[in-house]
């Protein structure tokens, strides 16, 4: 790969740590509705179990909050 591609890689993984570095301290914040479960390999997969819809709402809006202030924070 070119010096380019390889930056733009670099770029886009950061980009990826970043939203799940948030994601996973949303959901250490509420351990006791969530669960975190991490897979081997060269990324970490999160899945949240949703015990109550309400809480899942409020879980998908701080997503959906947190993905915006990422972006604005990138461009």
């Amino acid at each position: 790969m070119s010096a380019r591609t390889d930056a733009a890689w670099n770029e886009l993984n950061c980009n990826s740590w970043r939203r799940q570095d948030l994601e996973e301290q949303m959901m250490a914040s509420k351990s006791d509705n969530y669960w975190v479960k991490r897979n081997f390999g060269d990324k970490i997969k999160m899945t949240a179990k949703i015990i109550f819809a309400k809480t899942g709402e409020e879980f998908l809006a701080e997503i959906e909050r947190q993905n915006k202030l990422i972006a604005q924070g990138l461009q």
